[in-house]
């Protein structure tokens, strides 16, 4: 079947397209996969290793691939295997229930359980069969298959090798191992960005997981500090002197203060400020300059340290909102792209006597495929209501461009196509009023000419005949 399709991300398949409004997660393009299978197709019979099954048809393994594809990338099927991950999870948590309650592995609950396990396990292997199917190896670009293989691997693991060995064994020892069985309630952030529904809890979880790093610098940095203050700590409460005279002072640097490492476990409660007062309270009591060590823990680490954490997880969660909005325009503009293309293979095939512009009678022979995508795009059963929909002049014809812009921008809105018409006549009626005021600001502008041009005629005309009349009364 091939190396497989470059693992290109693109925002959604050739399926998701043409629902609007939906998000496809897999990361793989239809344009992209359709253009891989046509050269892996080519290289095939370039090389003797295919068999058409007719002229200009894909051979069977490479149609099976596309029809598997098309599967992956279908919504329903990302449905299905949300709702998969979500039972089994809910499976994970009565499992753990009925070990609380010691119930025998003879137990009926207990068997259905572990018969459900499989059935989800099987499940999972299927799916990424089917994607290693679909893509080949380089299926394995896309994260998301990398954390299913992942997955998968423990659960095989878990399922076939390790409760066999725990079963056949009776060794509680391997317990500890089964922990791993909770890998797969990460599965649930998967599900949450499969439903649309959950557009804004996913956001929130994957806001944590790129938050990671900055927390992993920030447990560093905290030990650091809680290490500086835990040696001061030392010097000033630990060694004082005060321990060998004060009965109170000393059970307090027993209690909260006897070592290093009990020392920084104290210092850790600071950060939530969780009941501290009864710690430092007693000790700046009895000695007042210990005041300016524990405010100094409170200012750096609860008020600054974390202030500060929060700020730089604040401005990360704004920038990977900033690239999300660029990769939607990015996705948006694919998206018209590939229904363009879709939509002027549909203008050429309407498009009979090869003039540019579609007709009436033209539109009324379209094929049953094409009518199903404009049906799907539109909502919109009858091709004429489109077309009269589009034709706003009343022309009778309609070229590529008003065809092809007329049903994207449909597409893209949520209003009926009637609007769209209603709204495309207003702005007609709108520039036609904007010339017209145009064309009579310009012949208010001629006609003052005009006036201006007359006045100084009869200027002129007055002034010859006053010349006039005084040349006639000198002669007389």
């Amino acid at each position: 079947a091939g190396a497989g399709p470059p693992a290109e991300r693109a925002p959604d398949s050739e399926e998701s397209s043409a629902q609007p409004g939906r998000a496809n997660s897999k990361g793989y393009s239809g344009a992209t996969y359709t253009s891989w299978l046509e050269k892996s197709e080519r290289q095939r019979v370039s090389c003797g290793k295919a068999t058409r099954l007719s002229s200009g048809s894909l051979s069977t393994i490479v149609a099976m691939q596309r029809r598997v594809f098309n599967v992956l990338t279908s919504w329903k099927f990302d449905a299905a295997i949300g709702s998969v991950i979500l039972l089994n999870a809910i499976c994970v948590g009565i499992d753990q229930q009925f070990k609380v309650q010691n119930r025998s592995p003879d137990d009926h609950h207990v068997r259905a359980l572990y018969i459900a396990e499989q059935c989800f396990l099987i499940v999972y292997i299927v799916e990424l069969a089917m994607r290693f199917l679909a893509l080949g190896p380089q299926c394995v670009h896309d994260h998301w298959v990398k954390f299913d293989c992942l997955l998968v691997g423990m659960g095989i693991l878990n399922n076939w090798f390790l409760e066999t060995l725990v079963f056949a064994s009776g060794d509680d020892g391997l317990g500890p191992i089964m922990v791993l069985r909770m890998g797969r309630l990460l599965r649930l952030a998967r599900t949450v960005r499969l439903l649309v529904k959950f557009q804004v809890l996913w956001m929130l979880v994957r806001g944590l997981l790129t938050s990671a790093g900055t927390m992993v610098y920030t447990l560093l940095l905290l030990f650091i500090i809680l290490y500086i203050f835990g040696c001061l700590g030392f010097e000033l409460i630990t060694s004082n002197p005060k321990v060998h005279q004060d009965d109170a002072f000393a059970g307090i640097v027993q209690d909260w203060f006897v070592d290093l490492p009990r020392i920084m476990l104290t210092l850790l409660q600071f950060v939530c400020l969780d009941s501290v007062g009864g710690i430092y309270r007693p000790l700046i009591e009895m000695e007042p300059y210990l005041s300016i060590y524990f405010v100094g823990i409170i200012l750096v680490v609860p008020i600054v340290l974390m202030n500060l954490v929060t700020a730089v997880i604040v401005n990360g969660a704004i920038e990977q909102a900033e690239s999300d909005r660029e990769a939607m325009a990015v996705h948006e503009e694919q998206r018209r792209q590939r229904m363009v293309r879709e939509l002027r293979k549909i203008f050429t095939n309407l498009d009979d006597d090869g003039s540019g512009k579609v007709s009436q009678e033209e539109i009324m022979n379209i094929g049953d495929k094409d009518k199903q995508l404009l049906t799907r795009v539109t909502n919109m059963s009858n091709p004429l209501d489109i077309f009269m929909a589009l034709d706003v002049n009343n022309e009778g014809e309609l070229d590529i461009t008003t065809f092809c812009n007329g049903i994207w921008e449909v597409a893209i809105s949520k209003v009926p196509i009637e609007v769209k018409r209603m709204e495309v006549q207003v702005n007609e009626i709108f520039r036609i009023l904007k010339e017209m005021r145009q064309e009579q600001t310009k012949l208010l502008t001629e006609s003052g000419g005009v006036a201006k041009q007359q006045a100084h005629i009869v200027k002129e005309l007055w002034i010859s005949q006053a010349a006039f009349r005084a040349e006639t009364a000198e002669r007389l």
